[in-house]
C-alpha cells in the first residue's frame, strides 16, 4: 500500500543524489526523471551535494546533505555514484548505498555489484572513434583526457581507448594523459608539456573523456593559435 508522504499525496517520491545541478549530465538525469514523474505521478525530491572526500575547502562537507534524507519518505533512489565517489573505494561505494538497503536504487554509470545500473559502453563507440581517426586519417599519436581520481567512466572510457589503440598495435604512451577536475575551466594537467616540444611530437589527436574537458582544451589551444576543432 502506498504511504501518504509529507509532500500532501499518495504519489511515490524518487529522490536524485548528485554532486552538481549545473552539468549537461546532472541535468539529462533530473529532467528526464522530471518528465517520467509528471506522466506517471511520481514525486522527484533532488539532493545535490558534492563528491565524497573531495580535498578542497570550498565544498564545506556539502555531502553531508544526504545525510538530511528522510527514509520514510522516500520510495526509490537514482544514483549516479560515479561521479559522486571518485574519491573513495569501491568499498566506501558499496558502503555509502547500504545506508539505504531496503529502497530500490538504480545507479547510474557504475558497477558497484548487486544493484540495477543505467549506462552505456564506451567499448564500441572508443572502438569506432580510434578505428576511423586511425585508418581514414593516419593518427598513430594519440592523447587522452580525463577527470581526475577514480572516476569509474572515465577509467572504462579510458581502458576501452587503450584496448582500441591496442587493436591497431599502437601502445598507449601515459605521457599523453591529460587530466583535469569536474568544475569549468580547471586546470589541464599535462596539456601544455605536451605542445612545449617540437611539432612532430605532438599529438594527433586527443580524445577527451568528457565534452566539458573537449572544450576547455579546445578553448586552451586557441589561446596558443594550435588549429583545434570547434564544438
Amino acid at each position: 500500500m502506498t504511504k501518504i508522504n509529507s509532500l500532501k499525496n499518495n504519489y511515490p517520491t524518487i529522490a536524485i543524489l548528485t554532486n552538481t545541478m549545473a552539468t549537461p549530465f546532472t541535468e539529462g538525469i533530473i529532467f528526464g526523471a522530471a518528465d517520467f514523474a509528471k506522466q506517471h505521478n511520481y514525486n522527484i525530491l533532488c539532493f545535490s551535494g558534492s563528491k565524497f572526500a573531495k580535498h578542497t575547502p570550498t565544498d564545506m562537507s556539502r555531502h553531508r546533505i544526504f545525510e538530511l534524507i528522510d527514509l520514510d519518505l522516500i520510495d526509490g533512489i537514482i544514483i549516479p555514484i560515479g561521479s559522486l565517489s571518485r574519491f573513495i573505494s569501491r568499498e566506501e561505494h558499496a558502503s555509502f548505498l547500504s545506508k539505504f538497503s531496503g529502497i530500490p536504487i538504480i545507479t547510474i554509470n557504475s558497477d558497484v555489484p548487486g544493484y540495477i545500473d543505467i549506462g552505456f559502453s564506451a567499448q564500441k563507440g572508443m572502438f569506432d572513434l580510434v578505428a576511423h581517426l586511425h585508418n581514414d586519417h593516419s593518427v598513430r599519436r594519440f592523447a587522452f583526457a580525463g577527470i581526475t581520481g577514480t572516476h569509474r567512466s572515465t577509467q572504462l572510457k579510458k581502458q576501452s581507448f587503450i584496448d582500441a589503440l591496442q587493436d591497431h598495435n599502437i601502445k598507449f604512451d601515459e605521457k599523453f594523459l591529460i587530466t583535469s577536475a569536474m568544475y569549468r575551466n580547471a586546470p589541464l594537467d599535462g596539456l601544455e608539456e605536451l605542445f612545449n616540444c617540437k611539432r612532430n611530437s605532438w599529438p594527433q589527436a586527443i580524445v577527451s573523456a568528457t565534452s566539458s574537458i573537449a572544450k576547455d582544451i579546445i578553448s586552451k589551444l586557441s589561446l596558443q593559435n594550435i588549429r583545434a576543432p570547434k564544438m
